[in-house]
């Protein structure tokens, strides 16, 4: 068994707002040891402002953790553990949530959150991802770059988890990596309700299977609202979206577009 935590993706997350913004969230998660699977989340606020309602949601495997509502104070912090199902044998599968707040000035947000469990005979995985991503006007993009370090052609999917404010489609994209190779999938991204100036956490992780058992490699990147807003041009709207739990997660983490 793994002693101690595992730090798998940890998030240094800034939820915040506007330069007045009262409410700043910061927001880092850990996957626990495979012995007693799930992830600690620890939000802290930063801000001049109580957030209230601050509250995870988690979804792993098609359950769904979530902590008690609390009031984070400026300067307070407080620590959720929240228990998932174990991965499968040599596995490491994705554990995709959020962390919703409230503040009296600055309306609701959350903060995208992202770990990966593993089991204890999980192999280190044969891929490496980074994610990269353009200066947010109402659209812009994030690119997705994986590279295939094995000897085996890989099938999956590349899933992105964004905050609120920000919003892609489709939100789950096939993708096929073939052995010693690399790949880039673009994600095209609707930042249209994003506030100029503000620092955006957004994830990407890439789930395939690697020797008869599911594998996972995440990256993630900060998107900041830049003042060259331009004209919002909607997305075009690919094929279906995640199911299953991913679906209550979409859910979740999207907001309704207002039309154009």
């Amino acid at each position: 068994m793994l002693a101690g935590r595992i730090a798998v993706a940890v998030l240094a997350a800034l939820a915040a707002a506007r330069a007045d913004a009262a409410v700043v969230l910061r927001v880092d998660t850990v996957a626990t040891p495979p012995d007693a699977p799930g992830v600690e989340i620890t939000a802290s606020n930063a801000g001049d402002e109580a957030a209230v309602g601050v509250t995870p949601v988690v979804v792993s495997q098609h359950v769904t953790a979530a902590g008690d509502g609390a009031r984070l104070d400026p300067g307070a912090r407080r620590v959720w553990r929240l228990s998932l199902p174990p991965p499968p044998a040599r596995a490491a599968v994705p554990a995709i949530g959020q962390v919703r707040w409230a503040g009296a000035r600055e309306g609701r947000g959350s903060v995208p959150v992202v770990a990966v469990l593993r089991a204890a005979d999980a192999p280190a995985p044969s891929v490496d991802a980074t994610l990269v991503a353009t200066p947010l006007a109402r659209v812009a993009s994030m690119r997705f770059a994986l590279v295939n370090r094995g000897d085996t052609l890989l099938a999956g999917r590349v899933v992105a988890v964004l905050p609120a404010a920000i919003t892609t489609e489709p939100q789950s994209q096939a993708a096929t990596l073939a052995a010693h190779a690399s790949t880039t999938v673009p994600i095209m991204l609707d930042a249209s309700e994003a506030r100029v100036g503000v620092d955006y956490p957004a994830f990407a992780f890439f789930e395939y299977a690697d020797g008869g058992a599911p594998q996972v490699v995440v990256a993630t990147t900060t998107l900041r609202a830049s003042s060259e807003r331009g004209s919002r041009v909607p997305l075009l709207v690919g094929g279906g979206a995640l199911v299953g739990a991913l679906g209550v997660l979409a859910f979740a983490l999207r907001r309704s577009r207002r039309p154009g």
